[in-house]
């Protein structure tokens, strides 16, 4: 982090701690050449869907939620191999205008809320 933190110049490299509405996330993101997450932790980037939902090509660490989500419409790091991931990182940028964003499907709330309600009654049925 602190390496990152050297980096931000608010001018190549921008970091925005905190966005605290969906407008205003909507708008960071439309600013945006494209979506990169370094992190190596994530199981499910919900950030990573909210990018593709604002039309950005993205580029996520090589894990298997982001294979099984993704496929072989996004970008990936190499887990672990910094030297490598300097130049991914690079040739993402300099691609990005030409890159599109996953095509993949995103459910409303109402859906994934309606999905969920599917699951609970599945369980509930299965343990009466």
């Amino acid at each position: 982090w602190k390496r990152f933190q050297r980096l931000v110049d608010n001018q190549w490299v921008l970091h925005t701690p905190h966005v605290s509405n969906e407008e205003a996330l909507v708008a960071l993101l439309s600013k945006a050449r494209g979506y990169v997450c370094f992190s190596r932790h994530e199981n499910w980037c919900l950030s990573a869907h909210e990018a593709v939902a604002c039309g950005l090509p993205i580029l996520v660490q090589d894990q298997p939620w982001s294979e099984e989500r993704f496929g072989g419409q996004a970008s990936y790091l190499i887990n672990r191999n910094c030297e490598n991931n300097v130049g991914l990182l690079k040739t993402f940028y300099d691609r990005c205008p030409e890159l599109q964003p996953p095509n993949i499907q995103l459910p409303s709330w109402t859906e994934v809320g309606m999905q969920i309600v599917g699951i609970y009654r599945q369980v509930m049925q299965s343990r009466a």
